[in-house]
């Protein structure tokens, strides 16, 4: 898991920078910075350590955005994610912010994320045993790509009123 909390650099960028040592989450960020296509709902990753990572800074509150537009944007984003071998699972609208850069929706936080082989859809970095994943195993999903879609789908879909 992921070694603290983000810590805002006040040097007047729009940067914070969130302290881990998760290995996980240090490949996904990596993989995320070295991609040519950079998606704009991930995101921005400036610089990366062993022990932290550097990214754009983000408004939490997500006042004039409904939750169908933060469903639609994710749907993308998960749809990309997944195309790169990486299953996000931690699916929540905490860890949506708004980009102080571009006003656009940003996923972050991925201290709970796996990498997989597309090839055989089997775990390179599982990731830990969180909430999320528990309860799309005890709701019969096998692969990593069920659980993942169960946990965007439980959270996205069953909240809609």
């Amino acid at each position: 898991m992921s070694g603290g909390e983000f810590t805002h650099i006040d040097n007047g960028k729009n940067e914070f920078t969130k302290m881990t040592t998760d290995v996980n989450e240090l490949h996904i960020y990596n993989m995320l910075h070295s991609t040519m296509v950079k998606p704009k709902n991930i995101v921005n990753i400036i610089q990366i350590s062993n022990n932290f990572v550097k990214m754009e800074k983000l408004d939490i509150c997500l006042y004039g955005y409904t939750f169908v537009d933060i469903k639609d944007k994710m749907i993308a984003v998960k749809e990309y994610l997944q195309s790169m071998g990486i299953m996000y699972i931690d699916w929540k609208r905490d860890n949506v912010g708004i980009s102080r850069l571009d006003g656009e929706l940003k996923l972050f936080d991925f201290d709970v994320s796996g990498v997989i082989d597309l090839h055989t859809n089997e775990w390179l970095l599982a990731p830990p045993m969180c909430y999320a994943y528990r309860d799309a195993i005890n709701a019969g999903m096998k692969t990593p790509k069920e659980i993942d879609d169960y946990a965007f789908i439980k959270e996205f879909t069953s909240k809609i009123k």
